[in-house]
């Protein structure tokens, strides 16, 4: 048989280790050009976020900007000594458990467990006072981000920072109203509607109703609605005690009021009031 006629070679399975190579080598040619593209893509939407926000807004039309990072996790925060200038602690508390024992004296369960009339201080005591405890939460989404301004021969405060005279910029927050958003939105196609605002609903209708001032150099005040909230107890005797909790909005309004006891060496809850519905 003629060896140059032999056809059985063209049969005969490649080597698997050059097959292998050609195709790690393909896949990381693959990644390389996605990883390539992404960069291109970031990097032309920070050169276009940029130039826009800061080198036309700021640098050439003399306005502030605002370039967005991301999301606030929590809408729960600590108030600052800014803000607790403004509020009358001593006060708020004293309004507070006044309301809550109004709310308690008319309970069926409590005065038939405790009796008529319902005798307790109003002032709190000093184990009381420690207690109870204050904090904000924001009403809406908040964003967090890097604000920028044309430069300013006065002073800002020290949370402004100068980059070569030409803006200053600072790390702050800003709050988006979703439901106004859409209301724009809807607006804008000639979509509207006819709304009621009712003001004890709504906060941000009354003046001084929380603790947001323009001196504040943490925090965009002017868009930054928050509630008051609050959480405390009053002790009726050595097993008992009333929990509260709510916000506070001119006046109060109560999440939960209930009634935690010890009974047969166990710790039981009576809920007493919730959301604007009392359990008579």
């Amino acid at each position: 048989m003629n060896k140059n006629n032999d056809t059985k070679h063209f049969f005969t399975q490649p080597d698997p280790t050059i097959n292998n190579d050609l195709i790690e080598s393909y896949r990381r040619m693959q990644r390389r050009k996605r990883l390539q593209t992404s960069l291109i893509i970031v990097s032309s939407l920070l050169i276009t976020i940029i130039g826009y926000q800061i080198c036309y807004k700021v640098v050439y039309l003399k306005r502030e900007s605002f370039i967005a990072i991301g999301p606030s996790l929590s809408r729960i925060h600590k108030l600052n000594k800014s803000e607790l200038k403004y509020l009358d602690i001593p006060y708020m508390r004293m309004i507070i458990r006044k309301r809550v024992i109004e709310k308690i004296i008319s309970n069926d369960f409590i005065r038939e467990q405790y009796g008529v009339p319902f005798k307790i201080d109003t002032i709190q005591d000093e184990k009381a006072d420690e207690e109870f405890k204050i904090w904000s939460e924001d009403e809406n989404l908040v964003i967090y981000g890097f604000k920028f301004k044309p430069c300013e021969k006065k002073k800002n405060g020290n949370n402004w920072h100068n980059c070569f005279g030409l803006f200053q910029w600072r790390f702050s927050v800003r709050s988006v109203n979703i439901h106004q958003i859409i209301e724009d939105l809807l607006t804008g196609i000639g979509i509207r509607y006819d709304k009621i605002t009712i003001p004890e609903k709504q906060y941000g209708s009354f003046k001084n109703e929380y603790p947001i001032h323009d001196d504040d150099e943490e925090f965009d005040n002017y868009d930054r609605r928050r509630h008051i909230c609050f959480i405390g107890n009053i002790t009726l005797d050595d097993k008992s005690k009333i929990i509260y909790k709510g916000k506070y909005h001119v006046d109060t309004k109560f999440d939960e009021i209930y009634l935690l006891r010890k009974e047969n060496d166990k710790k039981v809850k009576y809920l007493l009031h919730k959301d604007g519905k009392s359990n008579k």
